[in-house]
């Protein structure tokens, strides 16, 4: 009488019905790779980027400083974000957004350097992606980002120019494949004049940290040798003309209507005619006209972005 044959115990009878099916042990699960992150300017204010002045630099809320010793008297360098100027868009192609900045940085010295960087959130993690430097005191005119990559217009020192006092127009542009620079193009627009920014402006700031207030016009139209607009009460008008291939500016006097408003919208015209009045130089400052003036008040700079108020001053 043959013997029986043992049981199989479950596990065994469960691969062995598994191989006798034809199927295969489950593969085992593999993570997912860590999603995108959106760039976003406060990200970009406290990220690490390279190849600045030759080195990388940490910046904690928009800004890194390191101040001279004893030991070293010129170890200096501050590094600042730009954070009126910025262009977030999906560059590199993951769906999520990206980011292109401006940074500021000087070693201590008379030289002030502009870099644009390429921030990227692939793979969870933020990080600068590239780093151009834009050249020694240049002036950004305006920068933007589509599919495809980042451009930016600026004017930079032509070969005759002072460094103190660029006067050429440049564009450039910096495509991307994925988180990838490609060949970066680079096209000479001619020397700056005032062709550059006629047309119509409001007011954005009365000095670079006095924002001019929502609720009251200020405009400017620049055309023909002459400025016009209103000035928060009032409609106004004066001479305005520069040299060509230069920034400097010749003004005088504006003249305006009498109509008398309430104090606040006074107040912004009076300050705001007598500074433009004393108008000596212009240029670009993160995307915004720059216009720097000097009166009995001391001087400062009128800074405008492009286009006409709306009716409720915005």
């Amino acid at each position: 009488m043959p013997r029986p044959r043992p049981a199989l115990r479950p596990a065994v009878a469960a691969l062995a019905l598994a191989a006798a099916c034809g199927d295969r042990a489950p593969r085992p699960e593999v993570d997912a790779p860590p999603a995108a992150v959106p760039i976003t300017l406060e990200i970009a204010r406290n990220l690490t980027y390279d190849g600045v002045m030759g080195s990388s630099y940490t910046l904690r809320d928009g800004k890194y400083e390191r101040l001279p010793t004893d030991s070293a008297p010129a170890d200096r360098a501050l590094v600042t974000l730009m954070d009126r100027l910025h262009a977030i868009h999906d560059f590199t192609g993951d769906g999520v957004d990206d980011g292109a900045f401006l940074l500021a940085a000087t070693g201590g010295g008379s030289g002030v350097f502009t870099y644009l960087v390429g921030v990227s959130g692939r793979g969870g993690a933020p990080k600068s992606i590239y780093t151009a430097e834009l050249g020694d005191r240049t002036m950004v005119r305006s920068l933007s980002a589509t599919d495809s990559g980042v451009t930016v217009e600026y004017v930079a020192a032509a070969p005759d120019d002072p460094a103190c006092c660029p006067t050429l127009n440049v564009r450039q542009t910096f495509p991307m494949s994925g988180d990838t620079l490609l060949d970066v193009t680079t096209e000479e627009l001619g020397r700056v004049s005032a062709a550059d920014f006629a047309g119509e402006w409001r007011l954005a700031y009365l000095d670079w940290d006095q924002p001019a207030p929502d609720t009251i016009q200020v405009t400017a139209l620049f055309e023909g040798g002459r400025v016009a607009g209103r000035g928060g009460c009032n409609q106004y008008a004066g001479p305005f003309t520069v040299p060509d291939a230069s920034l400097d500016v010749v003004t005088g006097p504006m003249v305006s209507t009498r109509m008398a408003c309430a104090p606040p919208a006074m107040e912004v015209e009076d300050r705001y005619l007598a500074a433009l009045g004393g108008v000596h130089r212009w240029g670009w400052a993160q995307g915004m006209l720059a216009l720097t003036y000097r009166t009995d008040g001391g001087v400062g700079t009128l800074l405008y972005r492009r286009g006409p108020a709306s009716p409720q001053g915005e």
